[in-house]
This record gives structure tokens, sequence and C-alpha cells, in this order.
């Protein structure tokens, strides 16, 4: 392990690698830095291969579409491109990718989410900015939200959450002398509504979660998706069937657990993670999942990945055959799961690992 201080170069296979000055950001080995200068040439080489990461290369590693428009992308992009010239060098990726480092502080973390959601730079994040990243997320979910509902999602959760708190903070601020006191976890700890912590948390917001995998696996673990069984309460549709498999209900029980189609890009995943388990239902599955991913081998961060990533692309699949009349295969399914874990869990060591977990991270492509 340690710090890169200076500019210098480290030649790997004939490349040379610039070692740019990191001294503030979290200590990154150089099987690290190898293992990002490899992704970042796959990545800069896709387009054209000049060394540099434009817009359109960026596109294509996130989406596999190099012409498709998201706020949450040009956003990153803009944080990555340090220099504003309208592309990444290396240097800047490194910087950029170590935010996310477990050894990066969580006052770094917590700077670079602030920049991400304050789009126009201004140092406060407005409600028309969380209106357009909530409105970028549930496109991504592949969820069509009429504008009404998601401005009184906003009231919701800012304007009446903030005219409730009005005098507890007006109490919570007046006798307190000492400022340096105030920070966001304290004031954090004093307003919030506590409950009993789920017994499935850390099977869905885990270290190295993929969030809109987390978010479409927290939705239908609350039982919060539009399934048509739900949407057939409200008068919304008139046709209740799976569009996967073509028999039964669609319920959120029966899209991840019941159906055949669901039940067989499941049983890939599991196979590859070396394990054969018998169907079932959803609850049952929902159980064994929190009884058996502790723990932080390799399997147990594949399959907590590979889980939120089945359910995701299932609800995904479930929405192309609704939406836009086309359709994948299982194993089109299985291999979209495979590549986003594999490019998630990059850079994880694999030097000591047992032959159980060998095996497992060969049959995901990471060996």
């Amino acid at each position: 392990m340690g710090c890169f201080h200076s500019k210098v170069t480290k030649n790997i296979q004939n490349t040379k690698i610039p070692l740019y000055s990191l001294h503030k950001l979290p200590v990154i080995s150089v099987s690290e830095v190898e293992a990002l200068f490899e992704l970042f040439k796959s990545i800069s080489g896709s387009v054209i291969d000049d060394g540099l990461i434009n817009k359109e290369e960026f596109q294509l590693a996130l989406f596999m579409n190099r012409k498709k428009e998201n706020i949450f992308a040009n956003r990153i992009f803009d944080l990555y491109d340090a220099k504003k010239k309208g592309v990444i060098d290396f240097g800047d990726f490194v910087r950029a990718l170590t935010v996310f480092h477990p050894n990066a502080s969580q006052e770094v973390k917590t700077d670079f989410a602030f920049k991400l959601y304050d789009l126009d730079g201004t140092g406060f994040i407005e409600r028309n900015e969380v209106k357009l990243m909530l409105i970028e997320l549930l496109g991504e979910s592949e969820m069509k939200v009429a504008d009404e509902i998601i401005e009184a999602i906003l009231d919701k959760l800012v304007v009446k959450k903030l005219l409730k708190l009005r005098e507890e903070a007006r109490n919570l601020f007046i006798p307190c002398t000492n400022w340096s006191l105030i920070k966001g976890k304290w004031l954090w700890d004093q307003i919030r509504v506590r409950a009993a912590k789920v017994t499935w948390h850390r099977i869905i917001w885990f270290p190295a979660h993929i969030p809109k995998f987390s978010l479409i696996a927290w939705m239908a673990t609350l039982d919060r998706l539009p399934t048509r069984d739900r949407l057939i309460r409200f008068g919304l549709v008139l046709d209740h069937g799976c569009v996967l498999c073509g028999s039964g209900i669609e319920s959120r029980d029966h899209l991840f657990a019941d159906c055949f189609f669901a039940q067989e890009v499941w049983d890939a995943v599991l196979v590859s993670c070396g394990i054969r388990l018998v169907s079932l239902n959803w609850d049952d599955c929902l159980q064994w999942l929190i009884v058996n991913l502790k723990g932080k081998s390799l399997r147990v961060r594949i399959l907590k990945l590979g889980w939120t990533g089945f359910l995701y692309y299932i609800w995904e699949e479930r929405n192309h055959r609704s939406f836009r009349g086309v359709s994948r295969s299982a194993d089109m399914i299985v291999s979209s799961i495979k590549d986003a874990v594999k490019i998630k869990l990059y850079s994880y060591s694999l030097q000591e690992i047992d032959d159980a977990n060998r095996q497992v991270g060969i049959n995901w492509g990471l060996i």
C-alpha cells in the first residue's frame, strides 16, 4: 500500500501509467491503480483510442448506448472532468473513483454526493434539482409518474416535513450556545423518527451496492412496485396476467419467485455461485438470503449484487415487454447481471481467497 506524490510513470505491459499526485486522497495500492488503468483503457478506447474518455465513451460504459442522455451520467462526467476540457484523463479518473474507496473519509464522500445533486453549482440543493433527480431515478426504473404526483411527493417529503419540524428545530437551536456541536449527524439524530431495523436491510443497502439495483430491491421488498395486481385495485389496468411467463396474476410474489421465467434466471445466478436450491416462494427466499448472506466473502458479495440485480432486471424486462413490445431471453438477462457485477467488483482483491470462492470468481468473469 502507498500514496503517489510525484508525476512519475510505471510501465505495465509496455504501457506507461501516469501516477499523479494523490496525497489528499485515500491510500491506494499499486495493484488497485493497475486495475483502474485496465478499466480506463477499455473505456477510453471504446470509440476513439486516444487515451482519454469523452462523453460518448462514458455513456457507452454506463448504458451500452453512447447516445443515451442521463442527468446523473452528465453530472458525474462533469465532476470527473476536473480540468473542464470535455474529456477525462487517467488522473481525473483515479481521483474521482478514489472517492468510493473504502478508506475515503466521510467528508470526501459527502462532498461528492452534495456536488452531484447541486446541479447548478450554487452551494444549495434546491427543490427543482431534487425534482429533476427524482424524475431521472424513476425513469431509470421505467416508472412513468405524472408531474402532479411527483409534486405531491416533493410536498410530502419536503414542505410538510419542514413545517412540522419548524418549532422543534427552533427549540433545538435556541438553547444551544456551542455552535461547533451542530453537525449533520447530531441534527439528524434529533429530528428523525427511530424505528426498529428490518431484518433484510443488509442484503439491500450494503457496501458496494449498486444504487438502482438496491432501489428496486427495496421497493420490491416493501411490495411498493406498481405490479398489475396493485394497479387493478386502483382501476388502472384490466389485464392482470404475467407478461414474462403468461400464467398467473402479476404480483410481487409471482413476478420474482413463482414465475417460471424468473426462476430460470435466479437459478442461473445461484448455479454461477455454486449453489443449487429448490424453488422457494418470496418469503422463504428472502428468509434464506437473510440467513445465508453474512460475512464479506466474494460469494456473499456476488450473491447480494446478483439478487438485487436479478430483481432490477426482471422488473426492467417486465417493463420492456409491457411498454416497448421487446423481450430478451433468460440467458441475456443473466449476462446483463453478470456484466454489472463484474464491473462493480472489478478491483476486488482476489489474492487470498479459497478454492470455492475462486471458482465463483471464475464463473463471474472476475478471474
